[in-house]
């Protein structure tokens, strides 16, 4: 039985990434599609004096997919907005602590979120709930966008809380990505010049 588990386990991890990763992948399409939506509405409505009919409601509901589709990639590269310049004080077990709560804080807070747009996802569905105007553009993609990026996300900080636990965790790093490029850069450059 444990084994079974083990392996239920080991798919699961592998599942995860990809699911993010589709999910992001087809979030960025979807923000191609809304750029040329957009910019097409805006050509057609300057030179031909006409626009694409119901472009507004399509952009809404695209814009629906694209953000909450994008959430649990977001989650995994840490690239929420947070502000550091309390962290950066703190010492390294302080973070850790802190790093727990607001995890837990998030994920409390993305649990009641999926928690109603289950029932919101459903009731959508089930009466074919649409946005009024001169094209039907249906609202449970969005919907079910939300229900999806919202577990994702869930799963993602469930799993940072677990890394969280190991004393070798990334997640109480301080410094962006584009920061710690830099610093890698920095010491790439002294090792090179420290060698001749």
């Amino acid at each position: 039985m444990r084994l079974i588990g083990r392996e239920v386990m080991e798919i699961v991890k592998r599942l995860i990434p990809l699911a993010i990763s589709a999910c992001a992948t087809l979030s960025g399409w979807i923000a191609l599609i809304v750029t040329l939506l957009v910019t097409l509405d805006v050509v057609l409505r300057y030179i031909f004096r006409a626009s694409i009919p119901a472009s507004m409601e399509f952009t809404q509901a695209l814009l629906v997919l694209l953000v909450y589709l994008a959430l649990g990639k977001a989650q995994e590269g840490k690239q929420h907005i947070r502000v550091e310049f309390v962290i950066e004080k703190m010492s390294p077990q302080m973070r850790r602590r802190w790093e727990i709560v607001v995890h837990l804080f998030a994920l409390v807070f993305i649990g009641i979120v999926f928690w109603e747009s289950i029932g919101l996802f459903a009731y959508s569905l089930s009466v074919g709930e649409y946005y009024g105007g001169a094209v039907r553009v249906p609202i449970y993609p969005g919907r079910g966008a939300i229900l999806v990026g919202c577990g994702l996300m869930m799963i993602q900080l469930v799993k940072d809380l677990v890394d969280l636990r190991s004393p070798k965790s990334k997640l109480i790093e301080v410094a962006s990505p584009e920061v710690r490029e830099i610093e890698e850069t920095i010491q790439k450059i002294e090792k090179e010049q420290g060698k001749k």
